[in-house]
């Protein structure tokens, strides 16, 4: 059998930064994911409506996230032998983290490496080695777990009338149209309506859920974008910049045009999500809700 050597070192000072504050920014998303789980299971929902179903899954997908968050943890910490993950350029790596060992000289040597063992162990490790970087893809899955989880629950709140009518087919990208409006909402204060809510900040205040729901809805967002969506843009960035950094000693215009087609992908995958969260809220309201909703007015008003 083939032997694999695996030599621990720290990665780089950029890594571990990095490592730190997406960490401290996941962490505070999965504690506000389960103060919100705590919200949406004190709200008086309609009789016979209680979303138990998308609840578990809720809370499922989160709790899913935090082992991602460990591993994610020990891919930005340290080495694990992945050339994007390590910071390390292609043809300029100083030693290899992961080593396979040939198994010495002579014939019998030469027998050992035409196994199909020693070539799929040696295919496993040029795939890890030249594949997208761990720390990064595992940032990005974490970003796209929170919001499917976030997206699930605010569809509900559509559904049975929590959030207004109005603000049927708003994404996380009208922060760019209506940044003055998003503002406005970011700090409630007297009559304005907190988040778009059917609910003011002076009956919030008399309410028994006051003390959960205030914090909640005011801590989430930056500057009018939900935390979820600035952590996913940062992925895309992080996953952007990282994996064609490899390529840049060994040709600097493939560097710069591979790092164009991801930024390129990543908008496509912001598009995919804004698509996928206006169309599940479409669902839930209008198919599966108590009052359909028609968005025909909203549309012709965009």
């Amino acid at each position: 059998m083939p032997k694999f050597f695996f030599q621990i070192s720290p990665n780089s000072l950029l890594s571990i930064w990095y490592c730190i504050i997406c960490s401290l920014l996941q962490g505070w998303l999965i504690f506000l994911g389960f103060e919100r789980y705590r919200l949406y299971t004190e709200i008086q929902w309609p009789t016979g409506s209680f979303p138990r179903l998308w609840l578990t899954i809720f809370i499922s997908v989160l709790g899913a996230c935090i082992p991602l968050i460990a591993l994610f943890l020990v891919s930005s910490l340290i080495k694990v032998g992945n050339l994007a993950n390590d910071n390390d350029k292609l043809g300029a790596r100083p030693r290899r983290v992961i080593e396979l060992v040939k198994g010495g000289k002579g014939q019998n040597a030469q027998r050992k490496r035409r196994k199909f063992s020693y070539r799929l162990c040696h295919c496993i490790r040029s795939i890890w080695t030249h594949g997208p970087p761990p720390a990064q893809s595992l940032h990005l899955l974490i970003a796209l777990l929170q919001l499917f989880a976030h997206q699930t629950m605010l569809a509900q709140l559509y559904r049975y009338g929590f959030i207004n009518s109005g603000d049927f087919l708003n994404s996380e990208f009208d922060f760019a149209f209506q940044r003055a409006r998003q503002l406005a909402t970011n700090l409630p204060m007297g009559e304005t309506r907190l988040q778009s809510f059917k609910i003011t900040s002076d009956e919030l205040s008399a309410s028994p859920l006051a003390p959960n729901l205030l914090p909640i809805l005011m801590h989430a967002r930056l500057f009018g974008i939900p935390l979820e969506f600035t952590n996913l843009l940062v992925a895309l960035i992080a996953f952007s910049t990282t994996y064609p950094a490899v390529f840049w000693r060994a040709s600097r215009a493939f560097s710069i045009l591979f790092s164009i087609f991801l930024f390129v992908q990543s908008a496509n995958i912001m598009w995919t999500y804004f698509g996928f969260s206006i169309l599940f809220r479409i669902q839930e309201t209008n198919f599966y809700g108590p009052r359909p909703v028609g968005i025909g007015l909203f549309i012709l008003l965009i």
